[in-house]
């Protein structure tokens, strides 16, 4: 039998805790076409995508660009390099709220 204490317990809201602010995690609004980071850069933050939408491309050696993915609002990325450096660049196809933590 649980103890009236443990009913009492909030659970954890994840989507509340991805839609706001706090220790380690900030929203940034974002234009259409501004770098939120560039490809090689060491990465230290996870990007969860508020809204809007976010083209993923990387360049090849050949100075050859291609888009790996197309992002929309609920989606997450950053997270797979998290130990190592980025590889990519994201830019907002439209205006976009992010929010990054560490």
């Amino acid at each position: 039998m649980r103890s009236s204490k443990a009913k009492n317990k909030s659970r954890f809201d994840a989507a509340k805790y991805l839609e706001t602010a706090g220790v380690k995690r900030k929203i940034e609004t974002y234009r259409k076409g501004q770098l939120i980071f560039s490809q090689g850069d060491e990465c230290s933050t996870v990007h969860y995508l508020q809204k809007g939408a976010v083209k993923l491309t990387v360049l090849s050696p050949a100075g050859k660009e291609a888009v790996i993915a197309i992002l929309f609002a609920g989606e997450f990325f950053g997270e797979g390099a998290s130990q190592v450096s980025l590889s990519g660049s994201p830019q907002p196809q439209q205006p976009s709220l992010l929010l990054h933590w560490r």
